[in-house]
């Protein structure tokens, strides 16, 4: 699996560790959700695995690595108590073993505390990879132990390389920037929310329809996401200029009861949901105080 062009520098930054024999025991691989940490996490496990290998490293066979996933939600203490046993002891066929954590912040208390263990009297010739892009739901002293690399947000790269995949820009801009989110959901066939919602003289009857083409669940998310981008002002929606914070937030209001009653709603309750939704986006937009 090849590197992403914003981890380009930080790669090269592992790179001369690795050579220079100054990389440390603990890895905590780190940036927002969306920008590849679990990608970096292969290519310095393959790295010091002396490997050549593009599949995911779920599905690598190697003696000396060991990959440890959410099972389910969460990553239980059974499963770091598994990779503890794994770091002890010599390698077997590379010139070290290699423990990854993907999305460490998924451990539960337990997990966390087994695999402070291993982080307190690191084993040799083990490297303990984690990657997470929700640092605050990791114990401090889990994070203490660990020495942090940091994903750049470079919205350039990105978004030169999201265009190269044949992505919609505007669909990255529903996802905050973050490219491989916005690939991924590219790929399940969303549109953009620009080209979905209605202005405030469209045919409503017609937005209802392409609505419901789309994962009503999820298009709430990425919906509110987007209203909480212009009101941050990091990301604003020209069609809102015009609305006075007072108004946004009450549609904000409107899209949580509507995320809140969706999942459970039956195919006509859905087209109701979705109805009463797009008629307030459309009274919203029409004010101009």
């Amino acid at each position: 699996m090849s590197l992403l062009p914003w981890h380009t520098s930080l790669a090269e930054r592992l790179e001369r560790q690795i050579e220079q024999d100054r990389l440390p025991h603990a890895i905590l691989i780190c940036g927002n959700p969306g920008w590849g940490e679990e990608r970096l996490a292969q290519w310095l496990a393959v790295r010091l695995l002396g490997v050549d290998e593009a599949r995911p490293l779920n599905s690598v066979a190697h003696p000396d690595l060991r990959v440890v996933e959410p099972d389910g939600a969460v990553i239980k203490v059974d499963q770091i108590r598994e990779l503890n046993e794994f770091a002890v002891g010599k390698p077997q066929a590379a010139s070290a073993k290699v423990a990854v954590v993907a999305r460490a912040e998924r451990m539960n208390v337990n997990a966390q505390n087994a695999l402070l263990k291993s982080l307190e009297e690191p084993p040799p010739a083990t490297h303990l990879v984690l990657t997470s892009g929700r640092l605050g739901r990791l114990l401090p002293t889990i994070r203490s132990r660990c020495q942090q690399y940091a994903i750049a947000v470079d919205a350039a790269l990105a978004r030169d390389w999201f265009e190269g995949q044949q992505g919609n820009p505007e669909l990255l801009d529903d996802y905050g920037g973050a490219p491989l989110t916005a690939l991924a959901a590219s790929e399940m066939g969303e549109v953009p929310l620009t080209a979905l919602l209605p202005d405030a003289a469209g045919d409503a009857g017609a937005a209802v329809a392409r609505v419901l083409e789309q994962d009503s669940v999820r298009l709430a998310g990425r919906w509110q996401a987007r209203m909480l981008q212009h009101m941050r002002g990091t990301r604003p929606l020209a069609i809102l200029e015009a609305v006075t914070p007072r108004q946004q937030w009450a549609f904000m209001d409107e899209l949580m009861w509507f995320s809140r009653n969706i999942e459970s709603a039956t195919s006509q309750g859905e087209k109701l949901l979705v109805e009463r939704l797009l008629a307030r986006w459309q009274t919203l937009i029409s004010r101009t105080s």
